[in-house]
């Protein structure tokens, strides 16, 4: 006999392929895993939850943050990005302890499974703690070590090894703790001007050879993109493009700034957008070109970036607001 939990709620949205909306439906749990979706009530099973005036829908994914950044928040507001970024965050990055990353992410975890995330994509410094918050909580995570030689003035090969010792220190972890379905390893270069070239290079050549995918901000703001051409005679997305960058394992952030040759780029090869609606207000970057994207076929997954350029990890409000620009 079958020892299935089943749940038995108002309404339940499955978001399959033919976005079903079930009315007064059952859901089966075994082992921790959804096994039934049905209007029918199943013949075997061990308990039924009535779930009245409910509605269960699959858990969101917060496709970029950098959670720990709670103990940052209200640290420096109305100022754009590059003001932000490199006047009052990075100083203060700079000082941060480990310890600290531990429980600013473990306050911004229990934020996002408040307001119904269950899995997020997370890039930040310290990245091993953030796991370890992640594994304590027992949420999904795909968790980035911030790489960036040019912010940080060290050689490629030394700021990739943090990466590396990263992605050894997270596979120790999952396996003494048996979270191999929990905690993933992505690499998570910056941004084209947080790297060099042969940073860039370096990474892409790493995520071909281990099959990890890659995570990135990319053409955030229009000065980005005007720096970029001014010094490179591209845009940052031709930039990736130029050096072979660019492969549909690339999940680029925020994408604020792109032509209409970028975008072409993007459909080509295949890169993933994440889109930050609040943040990128915030912070005065601008509204993205989601209409195109998606003319275009573009994938495009939604995030509430880091809580210091938000201020809320609440995947409901990037939901009400990318509808509403």
């Amino acid at each position: 006999m079958m020892q299935m939990l089943v749940l038995n709620p108002s309404f339940i949205v499955t978001m399959d392929r033919e976005c079903r909306i079930i009315k007064d439906g059952f859901i089966g749990i075994e082992e921790g895993k959804i096994v039934y979706v049905s209007k029918e009530k199943p013949q075997e099973y061990e308990e039924i939850i009535r779930l009245p005036k409910r509605v269960l829908l699959p858990g969101f994914i917060n496709t970029h943050t950098h959670v720990a950044m709670t103990i940052l928040r209200g640290l420096k507001d109305d100022v754009n990005l590059q003001r932000w970024l490199m006047e009052y965050i990075l100083p203060v990055e700079k000082l941060l302890k480990p310890k600290d990353v531990y429980y600013g992410a473990l306050y911004g975890i229990a934020e996002m499974i408040k307001s119904g995330t269950t899995t997020f994509m997370d890039m930040y410094y310290h990245e091993i703690e953030v796991a370890k918050a992640a594994a304590d909580a027992k949420i999904r995570s795909v968790l980035t070590y911030g790489l960036a030689d040019v912010f940080f003035n060290t050689l490629p090969e030394e700021e990739f090894k943090k990466a590396e010792k990263f992605k050894d220190d997270l596979s120790a972890l999952v396996s003494s703790r048996g979270l191999d379905d929990f905690l993933f390893f992505a690499y998570g270069p910056h941004s084209p001007y947080g790297c060099t070239k042969e940073l860039l290079q370096i990474v892409r050549e790493a995520a071909d050879r281990d099959n990890f995918r890659i995570h990135i901000h990319l053409s955030e703001t229009k000065s980005e993109v005007e720096n970029s051409v001014r010094t490179s005679n591209m845009t940052p997305i031709e930039y990736l493009e130029s050096v072979g960058f660019l492969k549909s394992d690339v999940m680029a952030a925020h994408v604020v700034w792109p032509t209409d040759g970028d975008i072409e780029i993007l459909k080509h090869r295949g890169v993933h957008v994440l889109h930050n609606p609040t943040s990128n207000l915030k912070l005065a970057s601008g509204v993205a070109p989601v209409p195109k994207f998606l003319e275009k076929g573009i994938n495009v997954a939604l995030a509430t970036d880091g809580p210091a350029s938000n201020n809320r990890l609440d995947m409901w409000k990037e939901i009400s607001l990318a509808a509403l620009i």
